[in-house]
């Protein structure tokens, strides 16, 4: 998420900067589900849909 600090990222996900740190250096993992919110709450466009979008035309 581009110009978000770890801190919003933290809040829109419902946890603490301090864990969204150990999710970007690889020391702890990232969850199926948590991986599923972070992508809810970015405003990048997700890799799959735009697949999904490519292959119907």
């Amino acid at each position: 998420m581009r110009g978000k600090s770890q801190h919003d990222l933290g809040d829109a996900v419902e946890c603490r900067f301090q864990q969204i740190q150990k999710y970007e250096t690889g020391m702890n993992r990232v969850s199926a589900s948590r991986l599923w919110d972070i992508a809810k709450r970015s405003t990048c466009p997700s890799p799959t849909s735009s697949r999904a979008r490519n292959s119907r035309a």
